[in-house]
């Protein structure tokens, strides 16, 4: 579902694996260390293309670099002691997949949880990101965090 949006939308920059490997690299150093290290949404969000989709785990979809930014700066802000170790990752051609944390620390009652997540982004190049999906077990995160917030902890 989430590559048919990707693929008329993008047509062949969608899966263009022609860049080379130093870029991709440089690439998705730059995709982690805005979001999963500094958490600067802002400027992570600036990765992507000004037509690009964000798939989200519950099945929204959010078109635009705009767009992207008006829903996810809020809903980040909400959790601002969320972290987000990355476990492992792998490129082939022009895609990123990886297998990122979704930690939070614990507070008042409630221990540390983390609930995983793969994400799979597209990159356009020149430092672009053409699209990303996150994929996750949502009933897992919903029970998850809702015995973490009834024991205290913190967002």
């Amino acid at each position: 579902m989430a590559d048919d949006v990707n693929w008329m939308t993008f047509g062949s920059r969608f899966f263009d694996p022609d860049f080379p490997r130093a870029e991709m690299e440089a690439a998705v150093g730059e995709f982690f260390r805005l979001g999963c290290g500094e958490r600067n949404w802002d400027a992570w969000i600036d990765l992507f293309a000004e037509d690009a989709v964000y798939v989200e785990h519950e099945g929204s979809q959010h078109h635009g670099r705009e767009a992207i930014r008006a829903w996810l700066v809020p809903a980040m802000a909400m959790m601002p002691s969320m972290t987000f170790p990355v476990e492992w990752w792998m490129v082939e051609g022009n895609r990123l997949v990886t297998y990122v944390g979704n930690a939070m620390p614990g507070g008042g009652e409630a221990a540390p949880v983390t609930f995983m997540n793969i994400t799979i982004a597209y990159y356009g190049g020149d430092g672009v990101w053409l699209s990303t999906t996150d994929v996750l077990n949502t009933a897992a995160v919903g029970e998850a965090m809702m015995h973490y917030f009834t024991k205290g902890g913190t967002p």
